[in-house]
């Protein structure tokens, strides 16, 4: 008896259209030694019957995959496939198939969608990867299906912390929108990794919208956007929270931006019953972002759920979140559990997943069910809550840089004076005399790469740290920007003077030697007149005068901001207090987690920022008023001068 050359094909998948059958399937997992499989055979009749004659067609090479056309709509078919391997001969024909034809296209729309989708995975339920077309605007937009302008559109926003399983949900959704059931043995995926190095490090590629055109066939009548962003809680710290902010904030401001939100989705998983401090953070950071209108569109997404009443409900009523209530008090929300969708459907475990896949697909329809009807809002109000929250950051970034500056200069002018006083004999026999200060030098300190900082080449200052244009030529719509003038640096210089740098100052402290002579004619040279004491601390007092006439003008510009956020914010102040922030530093110090120092730092930088935000609203000075008297004729000087070390100390530490 001759042994044949390979095991029969196996698993064939059949996907339907009107007049023909799309065939997938496996190569023999046994090939006999020496031969090679070199084409296919597929054989083919009109249902089941045994009166009906089989058709044969050969695929011509080695392709696992081949069209039977020219059949009939709505007809049943059955199918084998057998292997070729030229002189070896045939191996024996794989198991019989039946697939019907189908009578429009949208029956089976998940299996038109198959067809031209990528294997990621093989399995018992294989996973695909949609095939999207990738939309230029400015952002990463992936649509799937031809835009269609006369269907309703609906629009919804995913936040959460890292972890929560939104990358899961969001795939979750696809396969329900779709129609994927849970005995069929293909799964979609939807969420597009980043790989590209220089796409991770865009603040605009951390947003990703994935637009879902409907077709007859789909389990929802609207065109959907879903708007995928970066986990909040990354073990970078606070800094990489700012960077998903200002992506956000990017994303929305952008040319090709959505003009609508119907739900902002917080993903939260079920079981966090209490919130740490870092939590409670995160809750505040996300909804900081939107404008009060959007309160009745919130809703709670929630992961890892058995069904019954999820704890993380008391954790959000108990962190004040603005949101709508159900009638029994509880947040909106709805409860998923993902863990089934790309499960084995043929396991041992299969009751248990099947059950959890089921209530899964009951809480997608209730949702999206629940979506239709809600209406639609404006983002113009959340725009201008990104836009002047952005602005008071830029503005604190340049009062902490101004209020050293101030300090020094002060420090200048006492130490001058004493010097004077001490030196006066010295001064009245015209001789010379040295003396030691402390002043600021600007240094420039590299940026990582990707980062976009905006400095001023007229007054050696960055104006803004973390800027969203990477091209000079748009600086000019820079959040410190305003009718074409810098709302930042010292001398409020035009936007042209302004570049995109690979570093950005800092200043540090120095100590130098002054000599009274040489900084006598320094004065004269600047001012061009002789110089008696009372007009060299006139101009020092100048210098320290201008210096707070800029940090007036800072506080001014973030108390208008604050008093706006008050008016139009979810979560009107978006910096937390400072207590909250050491509770925050005490946390990470007590859990010790890998990074913890670099996050520490992060958060300290924050509390100075929070600590010059909760002055400015108590009314308190930044830098003490500075009066220098000098009395004429008898070479004496007055400083009238009332400044605590405290109030000095505390902006260096």
């Amino acid at each position: 008896m001759k042994t044949l050359p390979a095991s029969p094909p196996e698993t064939i998948t059949c996907i339907s259209e009107p007049t023909c059958l799309h065939l997938l399937w496996k190569e023999p997992k046994v090939i006999g030694e020496g031969a090679t499989i070199t084409e296919y055979n597929i054989a083919y009749k009109e249902g089941e019957h045994d009166n009906h004659t089989w058709l044969e067609t050969r695929t011509g090479k080695k392709t696992e995959k081949w069209v039977i056309e020219g059949l009939k709509p709505k007809t049943s078919y059955a199918i084998r496939v057998q292997a070729i391997c030229g002189d070896y001969g045939t191996s024996a024909p794989s198991d019989e198939v039946e697939a019907s034809t189908s009578d429009t296209q949208s029956s089976n729309i998940k299996y038109q969608l198959l067809k031209d989708s990528k294997l990621l995975t093989e399995g018992k339920a294989s996973v695909y990867e949609l095939d999207t077309e990738l939309s230029d605007c400015g952002y990463r937009k992936y649509r799937l299906g031809k835009e269609n302008l006369s269907k309703p559109k609906k629009v919804i926003l995913l936040v959460g912390a890292r972890g929560t399983g939104k990358n899961t949900l969001i795939n979750g959704m696809a396969n329900y929108i779709l129609g994927v059931d849970w005995k069929d043995d293909f799964r979609f995926k939807l969420i597009h990794e980043v790989t590209d190095q220089s796409q991770a490090h865009s603040q605009t590629s951390l947003v990703t919208a994935y637009e879902i055109n409907p077709e007859p066939g789909y389990n929802i009548p609207y065109s959907l956007t879903l708007i995928d962003t970066p986990g909040f809680g990354d073990t970078r710290g606070i800094d990489q929270d700012k960077k998903v902010t200002e992506a956000i904030h990017a994303f929305f401001t952008s040319d090709h931006a959505i003009d609508q939100i119907d739900a902002v989705c917080f993903v939260v998983q079920a079981a966090l019953a209490r919130l740490t401090p870092n939590q409670k953070y995160i809750f505040s950071s996300v909804f900081s972002i939107f404008g009060k209108d959007i309160k009745d569109n919130i809703l709670s997404l929630i992961t890892f759920s058995d069904g019954e009443r999820p704890p993380v409900l008391d954790a959000i009523k108990a962190s004040d979140i603005p949101c709508t209530q159900d009638s029994n008090g509880d947040p909106i929300h709805y409860k998923f559990n993902n863990s089934a969708l790309f499960a084995n459907n043929e396991s041992s475990n299969v009751s248990f997943n099947e059950r959890f896949w089921t209530m899964g697909a009951q809480s997608m329809k209730t949702f999206f069910t629940y979506l239709n009807t809600t209406q639609s809002k404006s983002l113009k109000l959340t725009k201008e809550v990104l836009q002047e929250r952005k602005r008071l950051e830029v503005n604190l970034q340049a009062l902490q840089l101004q209020i050293k500056a101030g300090l020094v200069k002060l420090d200048e002018i006492r130490k001058t004076e004493a010097s004077l006083k001490q030196n006066q004999d010295l001064m009245e026999a015209n001789k010379d005399f040295e003396y030691e200060i402390e002043v600021t030098v600007p240094v420039q300190e590299e940026v990582p790469h990707g980062r976009f900082i905006t400095t001023c080449q007229q007054c050696h200052f960055t104006c803004h740290e973390n800027s969203t244009y990477a091209d000079d030529k748009d600086i000019i719509k820079c959040v410190a920007m305003r009718n074409g003038y810098c709302t930042v640096c010292p001398n409020r210089c035009i936007w042209s003077v302004h570049y995109n740098q690979k570093y950005k100052w800092r200043y540090d402290k120095r100590k130098e030697k002054r000599n009274y002579e040489d900084i006598k004619k320094n004065f004269e040279a600047a001012r061009g007149e002789v110089m008696t004491i009372e007009r060299m601390f006139q101009a020092l007092n100048n210098q320290y005068e201008a210096v707070r006439e800029a940090v007036l003008i800072l506080i001014d510009e973030s108390s208008k901001s604050l008093k706006r956020l008050r008016e139009i914010a979810l979560i009107p102040n978006p910096l937390l207090t400072t207590e909250y922030i050491d509770l925050m530093i005490q946390s990470e110090e007590q859990e010790a987690k890998p990074g913890y120092k670099e996050r520490i730092q992060s958060l300290k930088e924050v509390r100075k920022d929070a600590e010059i935000l909760e002055k400015i609203e108590k009314g308190e000075e930044l830098l003490p008023e500075q009066r220098t008297n000098i009395t004429r004729g008898a070479g004496k000087t007055k400083n009238t001068l009332k400044c605590s070390a405290d109030t000095e100390s505390s902006f260096f530490q």
